[in-house]
């Protein structure tokens, strides 16, 4: 249990190394292109898009229970795209 706490810990040292711009850390291509590339990007970008929609009625539906107004945001274009 103690070498998967720790495999999780240094990942997670990695990531934050990465997000402060640190030399020593590994190369990370952010480039949307690069994911665009990838095979499955278009079929990701839907799967995304209707958990989103869930989420929004999830949030849409507790707001109503506790009797506050919504706070989702809609976009005019119904979706999410980089």
């Amino acid at each position: 249990m103690e070498a998967a706490a720790l495999t999780e810990a240094v990942f997670a040292i990695d990531l934050d190394a990465v997000a402060v711009g640190d030399s020593n850390a590994p190369v990370v291509n952010r480039d949307l292109e690069h994911e665009r590339q990838w095979e499955k990007y278009e079929e990701l970008r839907q799967v995304l898009n209707e958990v989103r929609g869930v989420l929004i009625k999830c949030a849409e539906l507790l707001a109503q229970v506790a009797g506050v107004p919504p706070l989702i945001v809609e976009r005019n274009d119904q979706s999410y795209k980089h």
